[in-house]
């Protein structure tokens, strides 16, 4: 049992079986009853009185009226104010609301940082009631210390609940507040090699793994987490070389030169049967059709670039018996032109191929109509085929209704109009 200093005594909280408390000199022998009557008393200090038909004694319970677990000071107990469980013996101080909560007759200046977390960062009140820091100092940890200018010193606007126990806090620029064991002091962070200053930011480089490390060359770690420098790419965090085939595209559309970006990728390109570069131009003896390139300079194949052929061949625009008129094709020199060979492909524009395998002209004002492929045509657009009698034909500018009249005022179809010359 507990004696105060004005000679009470404090009980237990339980006696011992078959023996009663009494609030002055503890626990005594229980008072021997063979009922709840026999155990009935007038102490107001004391409360369900009752006996124990087990060991046939009396037995109660003590005072307690805002049930914190202390009797009231007119009890021997150590509560000062029984209507408030805020008040008691066991109870913390608080500085600052004027209530004695440890009942020890002192009001709010015995406060501790223990019994009271705010004397920890209040720097009105740190470390106790009422002391109030310099203009350029923090409360940390009770203490009133300058804060956040050089490294080591106490973090500003730290919060500390505990001696280990400590959130938040800020640092000039250069510096973080890391919490370590509980203790919250500047560090410096965000040069190369430093930390990562609030474990993500660097000033230099980029931050790994909580270090700041450089980054944006080959073999580094990407920058900012995506960029590299020219002639990489980042990949999986890491800058890579780009740019070249089977290399990934640089900027994530370009790669250099015989390479074009395609799926993210640089793939060759440029010869035959491969993707056109940047989508429209091939290398020597292609040329670019639908985003591939095809062969091309070859007896046959289409004219390459600047209407180049392989040697001994020449860029021609041909009739051809299949089609009027082909596009630009290499055939060989000394074929298609006039009294010419005719080529594999026709003859020259302007000529046509006839029976004897030679390239004579037709189709102009004045001359035969060209008969290729079952069609028969003229190369003048101002042009009509005309047919004589005999079955013979002729390219003529005139002589049908809309255009001159031809010699001697004759037109096919309709009279001339002698005032204008124009068939009707």
């Amino acid at each position: 049992m507990f004696h105060h200093a004005d000679g009470r005594v404090q009980p237990p909280a339980l006696c011992p079986v078959g023996s009663s408390c009494n609030l002055t000199t503890g626990c005594l022998a229980g008072r021997i009853c063979g009922s709840h009557a026999d155990c009935v008393d007038t102490d107001p200090c004391t409360r369900n009185e009752t006996c124990n038909p087990v060991s046939a004694t009396c037995t109660f319970t003590i005072l307690d009226n805002d049930g914190d677990g202390e009797p009231p000071l007119v009890c021997g107990g150590t509560d000062c104010n029984d209507a408030s469980n805020q008040e008691g013996a066991r109870v913390p101080e608080i500085c600052g609301n004027l209530i004695d909560e440890d009942c020890n007759g002192i009001t709010d200046i015995d406060a501790t940082v223990d019994s009271d977390v705010s004397l920890r960062n209040d720097e009105s009140n740190c470390g106790a009631c009422g002391r109030q820091c310099n203009a350029n100092q923090t409360c940390y940890q009770g203490n009133c210390v300058a804060c956040g200018g050089t490294v080591g010193a106490a973090c500003c606007d730290t919060y500390c609940t505990a001696s280990d126990a400590c959130t938040g806090g800020s640092c000039n620029a250069g510096m973080d507040c890391p919490i370590t064991g509980g203790a919250a002091a500047c560090a410096a962070c965000g040069a190369l090699g430093e930390r990562c200053c609030n474990g993500h930011s660097c000033a230099q480089g980029t931050c790994a793994s909580g270090t700041c490390v450089p980054c944006g060359s080959i073999g580094q770690a990407c920058c900012a987490g995506s960029s590299c420098g020219a002639g990489a790419a980042c990949s999986n965090g890491s800058c890579v070389a780009c740019g070249g085939v089977g290399q990934p595209c640089c900027a994530g559309t370009t790669c250099g030169g015989g390479a074009t970006c395609s799926g993210g990728s640089c793939v060759a390109c440029g010869g035959v049967g491969q993707p056109c570069c940047a989508g429209t131009t091939c290398g020597g003896g292609a040329y670019c059709s639908a985003a591939v390139c095809h062969p091309c300079g070859g007896l046959n194949d289409p004219c390459c670039e600047l209407d180049s052929c392989d040697t001994s061949l020449e860029c021609k625009s041909l009739y051809s018996l299949f089609a009027y008129p082909t596009p630009d094709a290499c055939q060989p020199e000394g074929c298609g032109g006039q009294a010419e060979p005719c080529c594999p492909d026709g003859c020259d524009f302007g000529f046509s191929c006839n029976l004897n395998g030679d390239c004579e002209p037709c189709g102009r004002d004045g001359e035969a109509c060209c008969e290729q492929g079952g069609s028969i045509f003229c190369v003048n657009r101002w042009a009509r085929c005309h047919f004589s009698g005999g079955g013979d034909s002729e390219c003529r500018t005139c002589g049908f209704p809309g255009a001159r009249c031809c010699a001697s005022n004759q037109c096919d179809d309709g009279r001339c109009n002698i005032s204008s010359g124009i068939c009707e």
